[in-house]
């Protein structure tokens, strides 16, 4: 990726295993009790990326990476869904470098940015009701990362549009969706022609309630992976990612030398309660419905 890192997903497409820095891992061990705490008492509604595994390879001397120790993190992979998404965006409520393109636009395994979202008009059209829901729930996560002095996440989204010609091969299925082996997943493909009319007119007639039930899944991840739009037309799935970067003086030197340059509260650095802030405004004001 973009930041150095190196990262491969399991072949069930479930899992990711991303390679981090050394403060990165050094971070997560620090806040992980808190971490754990928020994930699974306090918040169970939480998009934070469910973090499974956090290890360090040690080499030995000979080794020709150029490296003594390479540190991993084992994740949920956001994006696990066999739908297949047509669109993925990385938002932050930043503007400044935040722009990827026409070109990138045409590319469906481009990330797109958040001017590329207001551009193009998209939103998560989920109704009143599970737009609190999900309002309320990065409302918790942002404030539980601004008191650990963390910026730089991000809501990473991926938008998947059903062909409404009557294509049932790309229709969400109603109660299969809650598998997460991959003899559930095979399941829900082989039952997704006879449930695709079902599926579809329930985003429609409840807005604030998810097509199935399954607690032992995150609420924004009960149909199929994501949440279907209430006309039955599109499927979003989420989640809020790299959350392991700590506001410290380096940080705050960037800031100050960017906003020289651009304008500052369009920058990406910022303090922590201001991130967190603008995070929530752009969420709540620019992509959610």
């Amino acid at each position: 990726g973009k930041s150095g890192s190196f990262f491969y997903f399991t072949s069930d497409g479930m899992f990711m295993v991303k390679t981090v820095h050394k403060e990165e891992h050094k971070l997560l061990r620090r806040i992980l009790p808190q971490y754990y705490y928020h994930m699974t008492a306090e918040d169970k509604d939480s998009l934070l990326c469910r973090i499974v595994g956090c290890h360090v390879l040690r080499l030995s001397k000979n080794s020709k990476i150029g490296a003594n120790k390479i540190y991993f993190v084992v994740m949920q992979n956001v994006l696990n869904t066999d739908l297949d998404l047509d669109v993925r965006f990385d938002l932050k409520g930043s503007w400044v470098g935040r722009r990827e393109g026409e070109e990138a636009r045409k590319k469906p395994k481009s990330t797109l940015k958040d001017v590329d979202w207001t551009e193009m008009d998209e939103k998560i059209r989920i109704g009143p009701q599970r737009k609190k829901r999900l309002m309320d729930a990065l409302k918790r996560d942002a404030r539980f990362l601004e008191e650990k002095h963390i910026i730089d996440y991000s809501l990473l989204i991926g938008i998947h549009k059903h062909n409404t010609g009557g294509d049932s091969s790309t229709s969400v299925t109603g109660n299969s969706s809650v598998d997460s082996t991959a003899s559930g997943r095979r399941l829900r493909r082989s039952s997704s022609s006879s449930s695709s009319a079902a599926s579809n007119s329930s985003g429609a007639e409840q807005d604030g309630q998810a097509s199935n039930t399954n607690e032992s899944l995150p609420f924004h991840q009960r149909d199929n992976g994501g949440m279907l739009s209430t006309d039955g037309t599109e499927t979003y799935a989420m989640g809020v990612i790299d959350f392991l970067t700590l506001y410290t003086h380096k940080k705050a030197v960037e800031r100050i030398g960017k906003s020289c340059v651009f304008d500052k509260s369009g920058i990406s650095v910022q303090k922590p309660q201001q991130y967190a802030s603008r995070f929530i405004d752009f969420i709540d004001n620019s992509v959610v419905e």
